[in-house]
């Protein structure tokens, strides 16, 4: 994982929902509320909790914001809308180098569907850095709790992912790509699906960040889920924690739940909390990641922040991936774009695991 998602508190909070809302079902019963309601006055109370985001992608467009930022914007009900809303004004696209030629967000619609869904695509790794890398990313920057003012120390994503078959399938059949430690083992290669700073390192102290990265099995035949935390020191990322989940084959081409749960805190305590459960369409629902039940906890704040404030930025979807895993999708007489499928991307603030 190299440099670069969620709640729990029982109080009414605001809700924006874009499209038709016709996939999410807690939305939907909802929709009959006045579109006059003030943005803070509108709320979703149930047993599922308090919904602050949802989007399914209907009735909405990604729009240039600059060089390297898109929008997504779109209305349902008004003024509940990705513009105007205080979730919208702080959700971006980010793309870091190249042009849209390279790497891009795009709407469109699922495949063999008239479903719409959210697809990341990224054909060149143009990104300038040591080493050069490649970068689609949702960025929600500076949101704020409507009730507290400050930034979220909880909360709670599920979001819908397909990872694209035809070009993970060619870094599975790479043996020297995303390989655990072993001697063809390249530390220059990653691939990074959702992260969180809690804090930045553009302007904070006590940078710290969570990251869900994807890696392959020992025997290198399948996909593993890996989640770790790393601290900034002196510039350089140190691990504070990570783990990695050799029992739950990620599945290519297919449409996956997944669930992230967040609550800021320590390790030993009651309060830092980490979760990740994964639901692929027609199967059962596995806990890949448990900091946050029972007495499993662990550090979700630098440790050494005297007065930790919440999280201030999160990519919520993120494909952040190395030249060398984009040039390898590339390869031979198959050549692929490395792609991601998002759908049904949810966020509560007062539910938990």
């Amino acid at each position: 994982m190299k440099n670069s998602f969620l709640i729990v508190l029982t109080i009414p909070a605001l809700i924006l929902c874009m499209g038709s809302c016709k996939k999410n079902q807690e939305v939907a019963n909802t929709t009959a509320s006045s579109s006059s309601t003030s943005e803070n006055q509108l709320q979703l109370l149930s047993t599922t909790g308090t919904l602050v985001a949802s989007s399914d992608f209907n009735n909405s467009a990604i729009s240039y914001v600059d060089p390297q930022r898109d929008d997504l914007t779109g209305i349902n009900v008004s003024p509940y809308d990705w513009t105007t809303s205080n979730f919208g004004k702080s959700f971006r696209f980010y793309y870091e180098g190249g042009t849209s030629t390279d790497r891009k967000a795009v709407i469109t619609t699922d495949d063999n569907s008239t479903n719409n869904i959210l697809k990341y695509i990224i054909t060149n790794g143009t990104i300038a850095a040591n080493p050069p890398k490649a970068r689609v990313q949702v960025e929600i920057d500076g949101f704020k709790d409507p009730v507290t003012g400050g930034y979220f120390k909880e909360f709670y994503q599920s979001v819908r992912m397909k990872l694209h078959y035809s070009s993970f399938k060619k870094i599975l059949d790479d043996p020297n790509r995303l390989v655990p430690p072993t001697p063809t083992y390249d530390p220059h290669d990653w691939l990074t699906l959702f992260e969180l700073w809690n804090n930045n390192t553009w302007g904070d102290d006590f940078p710290f960040r969570i990251g869900i990265t994807l890696k392959k099995s020992a025997n290198l035949q399948n996909f593993n889920f890996e989640a770790g935390a790393q601290k900034d020191v002196s510039g350089s990322f140190q691990d504070v924690w990570k783990n990695s989940s050799s029992t739950f084959v990620v599945p290519l081409g297919t449409w996956m739940t997944v669930d992230i749960y967040f609550k800021e805190g320590t390790a030993g305590s009651n309060n830092g909390k980490f979760y990740m459960a994964v639901t692929p369409d027609g199967g059962t629902k596995t806990v890949i990641f448990d900091y946050a039940t029972g007495t499993n906890h662990n550090w979700t704040q630098h440790p050494g922040d005297p007065n930790p404030d919440g999280v201030q930025s999160w990519n919520a979807m993120k494909l952040y991936t190395s030249k060398t895993i984009i040039d390898a999708v590339k390869a031979g007489t198959n050549p692929q774009s490395l792609q991601v499928s998002w759908d049904n991307f949810r966020i509560w603030r007062d539910k938990q695991p």
